[in-house]
């Protein structure tokens, strides 16, 4: 009954002294704008014990550990215990022990009973001693250096049990003071302690965002990126106002670009533009009715709207930070909408974005209008298109987009959406066919 009495008793008292968890876990994660934003990187400083480390994607979480002072407070320029944790090697433990004293001190492991595990005389004086700690079956040990100046102790977590009795302690380094403590192995180890004031900098897209802490307990961070479109809204040009929206990494106005004069276009039976070179922005507008512009925007052949360049993504008839959307930048739409679309597919791109970018209901898509929820903002309307050869069709069952790149010397590819699909489609057509324009936001 006495020995359990002074078992329980013992418990408490490590309780008291060491209660103290003896690592945090740090994580991160990162949005831009509204969306979801993968991280290449965090710096992590700790600016009062001069240190830093860095987490690479996809590793966001940094557990850092800290000793939990029982026996004999830690005093700055007295002896100190660094654990590095958390270990990779199972029950192997690297400690480094800062003995202050010229003459001998003693490093001592006990485990959770009082009962000596290892002693080692630290007879090499005053330095930085490194050692291999070998647990045994414990699931908590306390290193202790006696010296002169007085105590340190720490408390070890045993996270990997070995079916030894007793543990084993191998010195394999010393650096005597005055040498220094090299840099690479504060590194490994990360000091910390709790409440130590930490600068977090998150690196995303070419750009960094730096978070201040004094963390004392496990913590979630999310770095807020500036997003695609840098905090813009809505913008006016040429007297409308157009509003964007953010979508993954791109910024794209949510409206249909309606910009310039409107020619009538005349039905030949043969390919042919109304539109010239003629430095006036020029566009048709369905049916030759100005009021189906205002309602769905204009339609506009390529070069008119490439202001006849073949450059991709090339500003053309966009305001200034804005441009024509390249092939990439469709597939860039679409695989975030979808990462199953296939961007070098030849009809189906996806069988499931269309839907996602159409507006919903039927006031500008015939029914069924399949598959349209509109979840990512692009709010496509069902506009039609002027044919080549200068007739209009299609309007509330098809919408189609040029792209700023060409498929040959007379066609580009362009992207199609349907009022009885929730697919992409990805084809070809002529130069001279009148469609809608949608701009994407220069990074």
């Amino acid at each position: 009954m006495k020995k359990y009495l002074l078992f329980v008793l013992f418990l408490i008292a490590t309780t008291l002294l060491f209660g103290q968890k003896a690592s945090i876990d740090l994580s991160f994660t990162a949005v831009s704008g509204s969306q979801y934003q993968q991280l290449d990187s965090i710096k992590i400083i700790n600016i009062d014990q001069v240190a830093d480390t860095f987490l690479h994607w996809n590793d966001t979480v940094l557990t850092v550990t800290f000793s939990v002072v029982g026996i004999g407070e830690h005093t700055p320029g007295h002896a100190k215990i660094l654990v590095e944790y958390p270990h990779s090697t199972g029950s192997i433990y690297l400690l480094r022990v800062f003995n202050p004293e010229p003459d001998n001190g003693i490093l001592s492991i006990y485990d959770c009973l009082g009962r000596t595990c290892a002693n080692v005389l630290l007879d090499k004086g005053r330095g930085w001693y490194s050692f291999q700690l070998a647990s045994g079956r414990a699931s908590l040990y306390f290193v202790s250096h006696l010296g002169r100046s007085g105590n340190e102790t720490v408390k070890l977590t045993n996270t990997g049990r070995s079916s030894q009795t007793t543990c084993h302690l191998t010195e394999f380094s010393f650096t005597p003071s005055g040498i220094g403590y090299p840099k690479s192995q504060i590194l490994t180890a990360f000091p910390f302690s709790p409440g130590d004031s930490l600068r977090y900098k998150g690196y995303a897209n070419n750009h960094e965002v730096v978070i201040h802490d004094d963390p004392t307990t496990s913590e979630d961070y999310t770095f807020h990126f500036p997003g695609p479109c840098q905090g813009i809204t809505a913008f006016t040009y040429g007297g409308q106002v157009y509003n964007t929206v953010e979508i993954g990494t791109q910024c794209w106005m949510k409206e249909n670009l309606n910009i310039g004069t409107m020619v009538n276009s005349i039905y030949t039976g043969t390919p042919h533009s109304e539109c010239s070179n003629n430095s006036l922005i020029e566009k048709y507008c369905y049916n030759n009715d100005s009021a189906n512009c205002a309602l769905y925007g204009g339609l506009y052949d390529w070069d008119e709207m490439m202001q006849y360049s073949t450059i991709p993504g090339t500003q053309g008839i966009c305001p200034s930070g804005w441009h024509i959307p390249s092939e990439a930048e469709w597939c860039t739409l679409s695989t975030f909408l979808d990462p199953n679309a296939d961007c070098i597919a030849w009809g189906v791109e996806s069988f499931i974005a269309g839907g996602k970018m159409k507006e919903t209901g039927y006031t500008y898509w015939i029914s069924p209008n399949t598959g349209a929820t509109n979840e990512s903002g692009f709010t496509a309307l069902g506009a039609g298109s002027r044919g080549g050869s200068g007739g209009f069709n299609t309007l509330g069952y098809y919408t189609y987009f040029w792209s700023s790149s060409e498929y040959s010397v007379s066609d580009v590819v362009y992207r199609r959406l349907s009022n009885d699909s929730a697919c992409v489609s990805r084809y070809d057509n002529s130069k001279t066919t009148g469609v809608s324009v949608r701009c994407v936001r220069t990074i």
